[in-house]
């Protein structure tokens, strides 16, 4: 055998290792408090909001996803004042690696976990995924974290445009 067939038939086993450790035996898998989202509530979510609405979508395994929550629920506890809603959607494959960021690093606005289906659904091909809505219609899409300034220039749009 060759040494790359070697070195891919070791990865292959390290993935499938990995993916079997997380998925099957974490002691919460599948047990967890985070609501799920079908698809169809997915759309129903995405279009219903009349308010100026931030979907944050996200993954518990991204840094600056981690990074920037924080800073997002400040903004959001700044602004809800002036009908700004945040909404939270988590593509993690696990619901319950959301759920132990939120207990580590709580938010006051709602999360949601669509998992993988997410991706497609979303087209999330990276994270974190801002997506804008202005009564009940995307508006914008958002790659990548934002720093403070570009919150706060993204929360100060969304409230005057109420």
């Amino acid at each position: 055998m060759c040494r790359s067939t070697s070195v891919r038939a070791s990865a292959a086993k390290l993935l499938l290792t990995t993916l079997f450790v997380f998925a099957f035996l974490s002691p919460a898998y599948g047990q967890t408090s985070l609501p799920k989202l079908s698809p169809e509530q997915l759309d129903t979510l995405l279009k219903s909001p009349d308010q100026p609405t931030l979907v944050v979508v996200m993954a518990s395994w991204c840094g600056p996803c981690v990074e920037e929550l924080p800073r997002i629920n400040d903004f959001y506890n700044e602004y809800r004042d002036t009908g700004v809603g945040v909404v939270g959607l988590s593509l993690d494959f696990n619901p319950a690696a959301m759920e132990r960021l939120l207990t580590n690093q709580p938010v006051d606005f709602p999360f949601y976990w669509l998992g993988e289906k997410g991706i497609s659904l979303l087209n999330a091909v990276n994270v974190p995924l801002l997506l804008v809505l202005q009564k009940g219609k995307p508006v914008k899409r958002l790659q990548g974290a934002l720093n403070k300034a570009q919150l706060r220039t993204l929360f100060d749009a969304l409230s005057s445009k109420q």
